[in-house]
């Protein structure tokens, strides 16, 4: 979030993309690639704790991976749906 935000965050204002709308993304982008490989630390991480394979892990988690780049898109393509609650 340090070394992003400070460079897209104007790009994003002069593109006129909402402030609340641009920080939810990023968030949300951040957060997603924590648990996706190839470096997914937060994979690594359960993969220790559980004592699994990280291919294991990452098998069980396809549909999640899905499920997250299909939510990637509808809001970023839609920003109705993070901007409701405001």
């Amino acid at each position: 979030i340090i070394l992003t935000t400070p460079i897209f965050y104007p790009i994003a204002l002069t593109l006129g993309i909402d402030p609340i709308h641009f920080g939810v993304i990023t968030v949300f982008n951040l957060a997603f690639g924590m648990v996706t490989p190839p470096f997914g630390l937060d994979l690594f991480v359960a993969a220790g704790y559980s004592k699994r394979p990280i291919q294991r892990m990452v098998a069980s988690g396809k549909y999640f991976f899905a499920a997250g780049i299909g939510l990637i898109f509808l809001f970023s393509f839609f920003p109705q749906l993070i901007m409701w609650i405001l």
